[in-house]
């Protein structure tokens, strides 16, 4: 493979300094875009925040899922990020305290059948 614009050039990152990922990457200028992920911004926080300009979008643009294949779309990207974002704090409790306080806000009825099987569900564990 030569360094010709639309190529595939294979590398591999560095992420945290424990995993390697291996990216296929069209471009004339791979040691660019390894100093881009590795020193500037990884390809991780590039799609968060590309996912917080999308979000910011969706708030903004009135009636942008009035079309099916649009709030498909709108829909299948919200449950995405919901998916990346219950990923991210998977194992940590002070999530899950705020997601219940999240819960209580917008929907007191589902709140309080969740916290019921909570209750139940941790009076039934052994102490200790």
């Amino acid at each position: 493979m030569g360094d010709e614009p639309g190529q595939a050039q294979s590398q591999s990152q560095s992420v945290n300094n424990q995993q390697q990922f291996t990216f296929n990457i069209a471009t004339s200028n791979p040691e660019l875009e390894r100093r881009i992920f590795s020193g500037v911004h990884s390809p991780g926080r590039q799609l968060d925040r590309m996912g917080a300009v999308i979000e910011a979008l969706i708030a903004a643009v009135p009636g942008l899922t009035s079309d099916a294949r649009a709030k498909q779309a709108v829909d299948d990207f919200q449950t995405m990020q919901a998916d990346i974002l219950r990923e991210k704090h998977r194992g940590n409790p002070r999530y899950l305290v705020e997601q219940l306080k999240d819960l209580q806000r917008a929907d007191p009825a589902t709140f309080a059948m969740v916290t019921a099987e909570l209750r139940a569900w941790l009076n039934a564990l052994p102490p200790g």
